[in-house]
């Protein structure tokens, strides 16, 4: 209910409610990239396939992942112990194509992976995702290949079809792409950022 002025007792006018600016996670410069082997290329997944989550949540990761290796076999690999630019960048030097799956997976409204995939399109890496939220789904356009869980698999052996070449390609354009579309001096500009210094410095 509106709040009462103390020396009149009529209603204060309200106060104009925080306003919460969303800044995605920009292109960073990456000393190495994925070097997109001609073959024995594995769909990589950043991340514990089953970890310690609601149960809720628990159950369809678990059928997801079920799924992955009855139509992935050995091609699927997981990868959890590498946290540091010189663990990446060994990484990366077999590396290819990666996966990105929502903590509940075949939950498709869940907003997107957006710190793993600003590392991987930085990396000039190949990223298939698990089907977002359609607003975060909209801005990585064209730049991740967005998709049902069950579609996965085709589109990894679809990637690995090609030659080492032409994936490195296609990853590079991407690539370019979103260091274009999500530098950092861009985002901070179109989320009002340097704007709100001016104003506060203003003051």
């Amino acid at each position: 209910r509106p709040r009462m002025a103390m020396d009149s007792g009529q209603p204060s006018a309200p106060t104009p409610p925080d306003v919460i600016r969303y800044v995605p996670p920009g292109a960073l410069v990456k000393r190495s990239e994925a070097a997109h082997p001609e073959r024995n290329t594995s769909l990589i997944f950043l991340g514990l396939k089953i970890k310690k989550i609601s149960q809720r949540l628990a159950a369809p990761r678990r059928g997801c992942f079920k799924f992955f290796e009855v139509q992935l076999g050995d091609a699927l690999r997981e990868e959890y112990n590498t946290w540091t630019e010189e663990g990446m960048a060994r990484l990366m030097r077999n590396a290819s194509v990666f996966l990105s799956v929502h903590k509940g997976c075949t939950m498709p409204s869940q907003p997107l992976e957006s710190f793993r995939l600003s590392a991987l399109l930085s990396y000039k890496a190949l990223v298939i995702s698990e089907s977002a939220y359609a607003q975060d789904e909209k801005q990585y356009e064209g730049l991740v290949d967005f998709m049902h869980v069950y579609q996965v698999p085709v589109k990894y052996r679809e990637y690995m079809a090609m030659d080492g070449r032409t994936r490195a390609q296609i990853a590079t354009r991407r690539h370019v792409e979103f260091a274009r579309r999500f530098a950092p001096e861009r985002l901070f500009r179109e989320a009002g950022v340097y704007k709100a210094l001016d104003a506060f410095r203003s003051r």
